[in-house]
C-alpha cells in the first residue's frame, strides 16, 4: 500500500468535500433569503457528488486505519479526516433539508417571513467558512474561533427548545417550518463545531484542548467490521 499516495488521495477529496459542502450550506440560506428555486435545485444537484466523496473519504480513512500508520501526523490526519467527512456529510444533509423544505413553501406559494431565521443563518455559514479555511490553509486559529465558542451551539438549542415550545401552542405551518429550518441550523452548528475541533487536532496533535481519546478506538472499530 502506498501511503502517501493513498493520503494525498484522501486529502484531495476531503477538500473538495468541504467545497461542495460549504457551498451548499451558503445556498440553502440564500434560497430561504431570496426565495429562490434555483438556489433549491443548486443544493439538491451536489446530492450524489458528495455522496460519492463521503463514500470514497471513509474508505481511504479505513484502509489507512486498517494499515497501520508509522508516523503520528499521518494518523492523526485520517482520525481527522473521519471526523470531519462525517460532519461534512450530515452539514450538507442539514442544507438539503432546508433547501426542499423552502422548494416545498414555494411551490405552494407560502410566503413565510425569515427574519427570525436570518442571525442563525449569517453564524452558520460563517462558522462553515472558517472552518474550510482552516482546512484548506491549515491555519489553526480559523478552527479555534469556532471550537471555542461553545456558546453558539448553546444558544441554537435553546433556540430549537423555545420554538418546539411555540410550535405546541401555535399550530400552525408557520411556526412548524420555522422549527424544522431552526433543527437544521443547529445541526450545522453542532458539525461546525466537531469540525473545527477535528481540524485542530490535525494541526496541533492529539495534546490539543478538547481531543477526545475514547474517539480513536471507536472509528477503528468501524473500519475493522
Amino acid at each position: 500500500m502506498n501511503i502517501r499516495q493513498h493520503i494525498q488521495l484522501l486529502r484531495s477529496q476531503l477538500f473538495e468535500m468541504s467545497r461542495l459542502s460549504q457551498r451548499a450550506v451558503d445556498y440553502s440560506i440564500k434560497a430561504l433569503e431570496l426565495r429562490s428555486k434555483e438556489f433549491c435545485h443548486y443544493v439538491q444537484n451536489y446530492k450524489h457528488e458528495v455522496g460519492d466523496l463521503h463514500r470514497s473519504v471513509e474508505d481511504q480513512c479505513c484502509q489507512l486505519l486498517v494499515a497501520g500508520l508509522s508516523i503520528e501526523s499521518d494518523l492523526q490526519f485520517a482520525l481527522s479526516a473521519f471526523r470531519i467527512c462525517r460532519a461534512l456529510h450530515s452539514t450538507y444533509s442539514a442544507a438539503a433539508e432546508i433547501a426542499q423544505n423552502a422548494m416545498s413553501s414555494l411551490e405552494d406559494d407560502q410566503i413565510f417571513e425569515y427574519s427570525a431565521l436570518e442571525e442563525m443563518g449569517r453564524i452558520v455559514n460563517r462558522s462553515m467558512r472558517l472552518c474550510t479555511v482552516a482546512l484548506f490553509k491549515e491555519e489553526v486559529e480559523h478552527a479555534k474561533a469556532v471550537r471555542n465558542n461553545n456558546a453558539v451551539v448553546r444558544w441554537f438549542e435553546l433556540a430549537v427548545s423555545r420554538a418546539q415550545n411555540n410550535t405546541h401552542q401555535q399550530i400552525g405551518t408557520q411556526a412548524a417550518f420555522e422549527l424544522a429550518i431552526m433543527k437544521n441550523f443547529c445541526q450545522m452548528a453542532k458539525q461546525a463545531h466537531e469540525m473545527a475541533g477535528a481540524i485542530t487536532l490535525y494541526l496541533e496533535g492529539p495534546d490539543c484542548t478538547g481531543f477526545v481519546p475514547g474517539l480513536d478506538l471507536q472509528e477503528i472499530a468501524v473500519c475493522r467490521q
